[in-house]
């Protein structure tokens, strides 16, 4: 399939995540208590920022990623679906459909429809950050205190020898991995889907290091509970925005600690006034064979050199 064949099916695409965005936004504004609306709009502009990455439409997906997170906000009911909402989800609309537009006359989108579209999103947060700075302060992410993210040992976690050493590499360059444990509603309607939404959510603000049920296991079946190993850098955020009302039941957050060990548990010093020596630690069963080896050289030597003794007197 060569690039005019792909640039097709990402247009075709893109037009029926566009129409199945619009369509969305006009059902929540006859609903605005509409789920499966905010969550159709959310999956479109999701869809639509992953394809125009991938064939580099930048401008295109940065419009989508906005509109995503504005999504976000409503879906974790941190903003309320006003009229201001709609006029800039709207206005998200007409510039996606002008970029399909410039797509199809082999343009890129005005990147100063995109700022001004940007900004105006960004002025609607700002205007809200005194509403979400006190959610935020509060008991956010039901069951994470944004005051103090709970602490776990490293030593106390159930993965592979190489997450570990991963994991001691990044805190030993200063940063912060966590491990983060979701229950989901088994009785949202969309739970399935709305599993994958918080593990794509996920994977876009974070790196995950492993999961606990596997990735390619969560992608194949519903679990009610997963833990996911991850490093970021803004931690709270990631919180907030997998904190979908009708899709996760509980969130626990623990930042993940680890102290390197002065010294190695093979290998102690011991210090005796100015002398210095070491302890070499070898377990038992590896003396017991290594005499035995001794042992057998011993033997064998000296059966070589009563050899030797006997030809010499038969020699001479």
């Amino acid at each position: 399939m060569d690039v005019g064949e792909l640039e097709k099916v990402f247009v075709d695409e893109a037009i029926d995540m566009v129409q199945m965005y619009e369509s969305s936004v006009m059902s929540l504004e006859k609903n605005p208590s509409n789920s499966d609306a905010i969550n159709s709009a959310f999956r479109a502009v999701h869809t639509l920022k992953g394809g125009a990455s991938s064939m580099g439409y930048n401008n295109f997906a940065k419009v989508s990623h906005y509109i995503e997170d504005l999504m976000d906000l409503v879906r974790s009911n941190k903003i309320n679906l006003t009229q201001d909402v709609f006029d800039i989800l709207f206005d998200g609309a007409k510039v996606l459909k002008n970029g399909l537009n410039r797509i199809l006359n082999s343009s890129d989108l005005d990147m100063s429809e995109v700022e001004e579209f940007y900004y105006k999103v960004k002025d609607f947060v700002s205007s809200s950050a005194d509403v979400l700075e006190k959610e935020k302060t509060s008991d956010v992410s039901k069951g994470v205190e944004s005051s103090g993210i709970l602490k776990i040992d490293l030593e106390s976690l159930k993965t592979s020898n190489e997450v570990i050493n991963e994991v001691i590499e990044f805190i030993s360059k200063g940063k912060k991995v966590y491990l983060i444990d979701i229950s989901f509603k088994e009785d949202s309607p969309l739970k399935e889907v709305g599993v994958l939404q918080v593990v794509s959510i996920l994977k876009d603000s974070s790196q995950i290091l492993d999961s606990n049920p596997p990735l390619e296991e969560i992608y194949s079946k519903f679990y009610t509970k997963a833990s996911f190993i991850v490093l970021s850098e803004d931690v709270d955020k990631t919180i907030t925005r997998v904190n979908i009302s009708d899709i996760v039941g509980d969130i626990k957050c623990y930042e993940i600690l680890y102290q390197e060990k002065e010294k190695s548990e093979e290998v102690k010093e011991v210090e005796v006034g100015e002398v210095k020596t070491s302890i070499l630690r070898i377990e038992s069963s590896k003396v017991d064979s290594l005499m035995n080896v001794v042992g057998e050289l011993v033997v064998n030597r000296s059966s070589i050199n009563e050899s030797i003794f006997y030809l010499e007197e038969f020699i001479s």
